[in-house]
């Protein structure tokens, strides 16, 4: 094969459209008239060019699938940050309506984080974090997710699962957390946990979901403190 028409086929219309007709056009030149040496080099350096701007887009559009991903990813804990739960919420709750799946999602808090902070300081903190994400992300089944809203708050996505096997799952998570004291150094820290759980189906809408997995955490809390506050009297 000459060397323009290698040139040709390696460039890739998918990736640009006009780039890719105008290696066609090409082509089809080469096949209903011979070619003089002069006009064999003018068409070399036009497909030279073009596997040149061809190379550009492809570069390009690289470094924006990765700004994107930095963009739907959390600097501290590498998973997946707000906006990107809320994206994944939307497409989720989308198949369920077009499937008619269900699933789970959990809202997580992180008990007592605050003294964690004052008493050992914020790079402590943040290591605690880490530590939660990686339980987290290392639980979760390919089509699920685990996120960081903001702060010491996480949300998991269990997704096709029905609302009881959804929660049986998300407790068995909160009771790994819960279970998984937090190691730096010679400093063990137990952590807890509270989850607030709400299942979906093909009529959730997201706000709705999200409202009720934040009162179904609030009142986790409730009843944890409540307790906590009996046991002290006791």
């Amino acid at each position: 094969m000459s060397s323009p028409l290698a040139i040709a086929y390696e460039l890739t219309p998918e990736l640009n459209p006009f780039v890719g007709e105008m290696a066609n056009r090409l082509l089809r030149s080469f096949q209903v008239s011979p070619l003089d040496p002069d006009r064999l080099a003018m068409i070399e350096k036009i497909l030279a060019f073009a596997a040149t701007a061809e190379q550009q887009l492809t570069e390009q559009q690289e470094r924006i699938s990765q700004l994107e991903r930095l963009s739907l990813t959390d600097e501290l804990t590498n998973l997946v940050n707000r906006r990107g739960f809320h994206e994944f919420l939307r497409r989720t709750l989308a198949a369920a309506r077009r499937h008619g799946e269900t699933g789970v999602m959990a809202y997580v808090d992180v008990n007592e984080f605050k003294s964690i902070n004052d008493t050992h300081g914020h790079d402590l903190g943040d290591e605690a974090l880490r530590h939660i994400a990686r339980l987290l992300d290392q639980n979760m089944r390919l089509s699920d997710l685990a996120a960081r809203l903001h702060g010491d708050e996480f949300a998991v996505l269990l997704t096709r699962v029905t609302p009881a096997q959804g929660a049986i799952r998300a407790r068995q998570i909160q009771r790994l957390l819960n279970e998984t004291p937090f190691v730096s150094g010679r400093l063990t820290l137990p952590l807890r946990a509270s989850f607030g759980i709400a299942a979906y189906g093909p009529e959730t809408e997201s706000a709705d979901l999200l409202r009720r997995a934040d009162r179904a955490m609030y009142e986790e809390k409730r009843v944890r403190d409540d307790f906590a506050r009996l046991a002290a009297l006791i």
